[in-house]
């Protein structure tokens, strides 16, 4: 990424253009941020569905119902996508923040500090770097000290514990110091907890400045902004560089083992879009469905279920399993028709599922 060179008495603003996406299945995602002359311009990691959600995705859908963790999955996935709402909310905020001076904001940071550490988001400005946590619950919700906790108290009277949102970012605040530290750096951590739901009533048994709406964020950012600048634009830069390559990704044998999952228990066959019953079956050159509903390429949603669950390389007897098809030969036309690159010869084949045409189909049709 390159670095906008303004007059030095111009004023810098990170002014948003235009977006293009860069993706690799095994590296965090980049934004480019194009803007108009004599603007800003930084990298940033962009709020996008993380790895881990599209796992648990899966599971939803694959998982037999008759499996243990089965409620456990759907209520991780309920949970997932309240926070990833709220979530998102505080990354579009950034989208129309226009202070006087750069920054730089990614989501979804996991760290390895003095022990392991996710962080919602960590906003990186030339004076200070804040963490920033989102909370997206409805209710009454009462924040206490001594002990740290939030407790929901729903319209029907059930009241529901939760580990303190602010001793979290608090925490996080200072493992991220600590790495800042380690890294060579000596710059202020501040920290904020957003509770996105506008319909929330939020009580606290005293005062909580780190406390905010959404739509307050930015001005309580503002107002903590002071002292001088402790890094230039390309440190900040490189700051936020730092970060993103340090960034862990998921693992998803993890997350099989956590919830003991095995092959058998995952449920096999193509999925119908329509109806959305896992078990289309190949007839005349096209997956067809009780439903009525027809595909020529409902495979690759299924070939993106396997990559999540069981890894990016598939053989065609795997193939097979994993479709419910007996044909090797048709096997082979899909994976073929899929552009995914072979490796090996006869009983030794594979294909990776990694491919760029795949990756490209499922994007057009909203499925990545």
């Amino acid at each position: 990424m390159t670095e906008s060179h303004a007059a030095s008495s111009q004023t810098r603003w990170l002014f948003p253009k235009k977006i293009t996406m860069q993706t690799s299945p095994n590296k965090v995602p980049t934004m480019s941020t194009k803007t108009s002359k004599g603007v800003s311009q930084l990298n940033t990691k962009k709020r996008e569905t993380s790895p881990y959600y599209q796992v648990i995705e899966t599971l939803s859908r694959r998982l037999i119902p008759t499996h243990p963790s089965y409620s456990l999955i759907q209520r991780t996935l309920a949970k997932m996508d309240a926070g990833n709402w709220g979530e998102d909310s505080v990354a579009h905020l950034f989208t129309y923040f226009y202070p006087t001076f750069p920054f730089n904001i990614l989501h979804d940071v996991f760290l390895k500090s003095t022990t392991y550490v996710q962080i919602d988001h960590i906003l990186i400005t030339p004076f200070k770097l804040f963490v920033i946590e989102s909370k997206n619950l409805k209710g009454q919700l009462i924040v206490t000290r001594h002990p740290d906790q939030l407790v929901q108290v729903l319209e029907d009277g059930k009241r529901i514990a939760y580990d303190s949102p602010l001793a979290q970012s608090e925490r996080n605040a200072e493992l991220l110091n600590r790495w800042l530290t380690v890294q060579g750096y000596n710059i202020p951590v501040e920290h904020f907890v957003v509770f996105t739901n506008p319909t929330a009533e939020i009580n606290t048994m005293q005062s909580e400045p780190s406390i905010v709406r959404t739509k307050f964020l930015t001005n309580e950012i503002l107002k903590r902004i002071t002292g001088k600048k402790l890094l230039t634009f390309t440190e900040l830069d490189v700051l936020a560089n730092k970060l993103r390559s340090s960034h862990i990704s998921y693992q998803k044998n993890n997350i099989l083992e956590k919830y003991q999952i095995r092959p058998e228990h995952i449920v096999k066959g193509v999925q119908c879009s329509n109806c959305h019953r896992i078990r289309m079956e190949w007839k005349t050159c096209k997956w067809q469905c009780n439903c009525g509903y027809k595909s020529k390429d409902s495979h690759l949603q299924a070939f993106e279920d396997y990559r999540l669950l069981f890894g990016e390389t598939i053989t065609n007897k795997l193939c097979r399993e994993f479709l419910a098809i007996e044909d090797r030969y048709i096997a082979k036309r899909l994976l073929q028709l899929g552009g995914y690159q072979k490796s090996g010869t006869k009983r030794h084949t594979k294909y990776s599922l990694t491919s760029e045409k795949n990756i490209i189909q499922l994007q057009k049709e909203g499925i990545r």
